[in-house]
């Protein structure tokens, strides 16, 4: 047993076998060396061999004591066996124990005192093992497998039920798991399914008729203060493959009992008329090609191998009719106009061209204005000439 100042108890740790086993945890958290003691176990004056995995934190001393003698060893944060033989004096102790000095954490693992002084490999102690069987006893897996042939329905069921009995005699569900699968002449279904206490449920389902094969995936995570759900389901139709993931988290306050739901869908719909992809977050890598993109807001972008279209729609003011504006990008020339009106512009490295019914109506190009019309408020000035507007319309310009 331990002394009052230390901590010690069983942790799961890497073995030197190399795998995951309980061992002796001991930790002293004092500011002096203490003794962990297996009590006064030597019967008789003979030689006794002790044997016992050991690893640190970090490097230290520690002495092992077989009745009166003392095995002082260095140890390390390597597992190595350590193996004392020795001739026990009862007439002076009868006791076995090791010494941890301040400050530090000791592994123990397959401790063993055996007659002798050969050290052999470790066995476990018989009362050890009735220990086991009796913990076993509290714990009952029930295997069950049910095959049943009915008129149009053949079912098949294997179900594993794990139950632990209570120190006060009640029993607790802590594992249930079953495979389904059930078949008519409409419809095959296929369930696996596997619950545990406290952690949650998965389940897995396909399930296939003459219209649609459906495949879904369920995994539900229970604690004390909160619950998560994932679900992931792909759907085969003759119109449509639809994959859908869905998660949400619930988190229930257990002062006011409260329950809180934030729920995250992503989903993809392909059909002979489209794929609809559906998220918060859409990441694209890689080069991208379309031929038209469409934003539902008004905003189209049409390419092709020779041009590029920017197509928006809006209302008119009376709300009746869309008025529909594009600009267009071919090669090195952009042209701006609005759908059935007749006039509209071209922009290019040579000139802008205004056009109305498809003939030039005027163009700025090399310093040059040309136009068929020209029209004023108030006065136009040519060089060092100014044609001034009179007053009175019909009059015309007066040249200043």
């Amino acid at each position: 047993m331990a002394e009052k100042n230390q901590v010690f108890g069983a942790v799961e740790i890497l073995s030197p076998y190399g795998v995951l086993d309980d061992a002796l945890k001991i930790a002293n958290s004092t500011e002096s060396t203490i003794a962990y003691t297996f009590g006064n176990i030597l019967e008789n004056e003979d030689e006794y061999t002790f044997s016992c995995w050991m690893k640190s934190d970090a490097e230290i001393y520690l002495n092992i004591y077989v009745s009166n003698s003392i095995n002082r060893v260095l140890i390390n944060t390597e597992w190595q066996r350590i193996v004392f033989a020795a001739i026990s004096e009862i007439e002076i102790s009868k006791e076995v124990k090791f010494t941890i000095p301040a400050g530090a954490t000791l592994y123990a693992y397959e401790g063993q005192l055996e007659h002798g002084n050969k050290a052999t490999d470790f066995s476990p102690n018989p009362d050890d093992i009735l220990e086991d069987i009796g913990y076993v006893d509290n714990k009952v897996t029930t295997l069950q497998t049910d095959f049943t042939v009915e008129q149009g329905e053949i079912r098949g069921l294997i179900t594993e039920k794990t139950t632990i009995t209570n120190e006060d005699g009640t029993t607790t569900e802590v594992k249930n798991a079953y495979s389904e699968m059930k078949q008519t002449v409409g419809e095959i279904q296929t369930t696996v399914s596997e619950t545990k206490k406290d952690v949650g449920t998965l389940q897995s389902t396909v399930q296939q008729n003459a219209e649609a094969i459906v495949a879904r995936a369920t995994k539900e995570d229970v604690g004390e203060l909160e619950g998560r759900v994932a679900e992931a389901e792909a759907q085969i139709t003759p119109d449509a493959i639809v994959l859908t993931v869905t998660q949400s988290d619930t988190y229930t306050n257990d002062l006011g009992e409260k329950v809180s739901t934030n729920k995250v869908v992503s989903s993809i719909n392909a059909s002979a008329e489209g794929v609809q992809i559906e998220a918060e977050k859409i990441n694209l890598k890689g080069a991208i090609t379309a031929e038209c993109l469409d934003s539902g807001l008004g905003t189209i972008i049409r390419s092709s191998q020779d041009a590029i279209e920017f197509i928006k729609n809006n209302s008119s003011e009376d709300g009746k009719k869309i008025v529909v504006e594009w600009a267009k990008f071919d090669g090195a020339t952009l042209t701006l106009g609005v759908e059935g009106l007749p006039r509209m512009a071209t922009l290019s490295n040579e000139a802008l061209t205004f056009y109305n019914e498809g003939a030039e109506s005027a163009w700025l190009s090399n310093q040059e204005l040309w136009a068929n019309a020209v029209r004023s408020g108030k006065f136009v000035e040519v060089g060092n000439l100014r044609l001034v507007k009179e007053d009175d319309e019909e009059n015309g310009y007066s040249l200043m």
